[in-house]
């Protein structure tokens, strides 16, 4: 007997954290034998994730969450490990999401009967993600930097982002939708970081399609990677010679597939390909950004940040 969802009978708490992973989830769904007992689900769930296959973690933790959520313990269980799952990817966003669950079930009716460790423990992680989402635990780099005589001080300068899009290419928005504007900034940079890793260096890059709720936000992500990367020393290939390659291949200028986009960058003279899509709505959202190798069509990097 396979499992299947039934989010219709799972309590409110239970069903609205469930919606929240399935957002954040993408990979192709496992079938899980409904048969597994609790244990069995924790020991696969963390042989997967001692392996870093996360997404397959998630999944039998989600399982454990639906199958048990009649059992207090076991539900902060899941609650905990996939908070702490999302932070070891630096998904600072949905590890809160997750861990204040954990210390909502202790302050709801029974919570005094649930395992202490859980909450000790989520207390500990998310301190840990507010060091590490803003910038506290210093680099190697930045210890040595530290070392090193600093110059006189300027007077600061008012905030700015990172990178400035280009005025033509700047979504205009709304003021109460700059946290959002902000909040994409800080994806892109930790993406465009995570996914550049395995390119090599001083490569031409092509950026082949963006997908997101709308054009202006597609502009503002496809500009802001072209510095980021022009930034770590890649060679970008112009978006009007994208065009031009689509237009005679007669591929349009929407999403394509891994081959297709390996194929565009291959025309034009690329070695490396990157794609990206905005999924998700409301408070949750993440940008998702594959790489891959222009001849070969294989992906080389991706990335997946919360905002």
């Amino acid at each position: 007997m396979w499992y299947t969802y039934e989010m219709k009978r799972l309590p409110l708490a239970v069903s609205a954290v469930l919606a929240a992973l399935l957002l954040l989830s993408c990979a192709t769904r496992l079938a899980i034998s409904y048969d597994m007992s609790p244990e069995e689900l924790i020991q696969r769930a963390q042989e997967a994730s001692d392996r870093n296959r996360f997404e397959v973690a998630l999944q039998f933790y989600e399982a454990l969450l639906i199958r048990f959520s009649d059992n207090p313990a076991l539900v902060v269980n899941a609650m905990y490990e996939i908070g702490f799952i999302h932070e070891r990817r630096r998904n600072f966003f949905a590890a809160r999401v997750w861990l204040n669950r954990v210390l909502e079930q202790y302050e709801a009716p029974g919570g005094e009967a649930l395992p202490e460790k859980f909450r000790i423990l989520a207390h500990i992680v998310l301190e840990r993600v507010e060091e590490r989402d803003r910038g506290r635990i210093p680099t190697v780099r930045q210890r040595q930097q530290a070392m090193m005589p600093q110059p006189a001080q300027q007077p600061e300068e008012p905030p700015q982002l990172a990178w400035q899009p280009h005025p033509a290419e700047q979504p205009q928005l709304e003021l109460h939708d700059q946290h959002y504007l902000y909040g994409i900034d800080g994806a892109l940079a930790r993406a465009a970081e995570e996914v550049s890793r395995n390119l090599a260096a001083m490569s031409q890059v092509a950026i082949v399609y963006v997908s997101a709720q709308d054009m202006g936000t597609e502009n503002f992500i496809a500009s802001g990677l072209e510095r980021v990367l022009q930034e770590r020393g890649f060679a970008i290939v112009s978006r009007s010679s994208l065009y031009t390659i689509r237009a005679e291949q007669g591929l349009g200028v929407g999403a394509v597939d891994d081959y297709t986009a390996a194929r565009i960058g291959y025309l034009a003279g690329a070695s490396a390909v990157i794609t990206g899509r905005v999924v998700g709505e409301g408070y949750i959202r993440q940008l998702h950004l594959r790489a891959l190798d222009a001849t070969t069509g294989a992906v080389i990097g991706t990335a997946s940040e919360a905002f």
